[in-house]
């Protein structure tokens, strides 16, 4: 089971075990989860993940046709699906609030996977410590993003917040000691191409993933326009022009579509040439 998984992973699976038993014995909390599961298990819901899978397999063989990926990498793969790719398909529709949406996104990508694989992952405690720090690190995390959502309401909470953030730092630092020391000192066992591909495969299935995130985003804002122009316009004659010339207008060039929409809030029209003239 060691050669599989490392002490962090068995430690927080033992936890997550815990949590869960706990959990469960709650009535209500048993009720919601069953509500949580048959709402995901929609098709609706389903099918962005579905799609994500999709992609990520036809990304997996073609890494396997080159030889690069092998089925020792499943691991960090489903990793990376869980993470990464989940939380970028549920961020795909921030693009329209946050300017330079995918160079942000390569650089958080490079950045999580890089510090993640290599300081917290490569190295690791024995199983006893890591059932001591995976506790106190979420513990932690949670209570940075609790505080800081609370800041407004208090000079208290900001002070609490900075606390909670020095520890975090100072478990951080302490993990990047004894990483660069292990990695110094059993140089051998830490420098292998196994392990220089596992810290690389994220960062390549996170650049591959980059255009299947790019259509989503462009799905989406396809999709809520043309919920607009359904409820804004009863004829069905300028909703069937109105989303054809959109889409031979603009078809996958996003970033138009988005100046697009910015400057056209109002999808009201009353005959075809006054949705020609909007949408020219």
């Amino acid at each position: 089971m060691d050669q599989i998984f490392n002490n962090r992973e068995i430690a927080t699976a033992i936890w997550l075990l815990i949590l869960f038993l706990f959990v469960i014995r709650q009535r209500k909390v048993r009720r919601s989860i069953k509500q949580i599961f048959n709402s995901l298990f929609h098709f609706k819901k389903l099918f962005p993940i579905i799609l994500m899978i999709f992609y990520t397999a036809i990304c997996v063989i073609a890494l396997y046709f080159i030889n690069f990926w092998s089925i020792s990498m499943l691991k960090e793969t489903i990793y990376w699906m869980l993470g990464t790719a989940f939380i970028g398909l549920i961020n795909a529709n921030e693009i329209k609030q946050q300017n330079g949406f995918f160079k942000q996104t390569i650089l958080k990508y490079v950045t999580l996977v890089f510090v993640l694989g290599f300081i917290l992952n490569i190295y690791t405690f024995p199983l006893w410590i890591e059932l001591l720090l995976v506790p106190t690190m979420t513990f932690t995390a949670l209570s940075i993003q609790i505080t800081e959502l609370q800041k407004s309401k208090g000079s208290s909470y900001e002070l609490v917040n900075k606390m909670f953030n020095k520890i975090l730092s100072l478990i951080g630092l302490i993990l990047l000691i004894f990483t660069i020391y292990n990695t110094i000192y059993n140089y051998g066992e830490y420098f292998t191409i196994q392990n220089a591909k596992d810290l690389i495969l994220p960062i390549i299935l996170s650049t591959l993933y980059l255009p299947f995130i790019y259509l989503w985003a462009l799905f989406l804002i396809y999709d809520e326009l043309f919920i607009r122009i359904n409820i804004n316009n009863k004829d069905h004659r300028i909703v069937y022009f109105m989303k054809k010339r959109i889409l031979t207008t603009f078809h996958l060039r996003l970033w138009k579509l988005l100046e697009w929409e910015k400057q056209n809030k109002n999808l009201r029209v009353f005959n075809i040439d006054q949705a020609k003239n909007l949408i020219k």
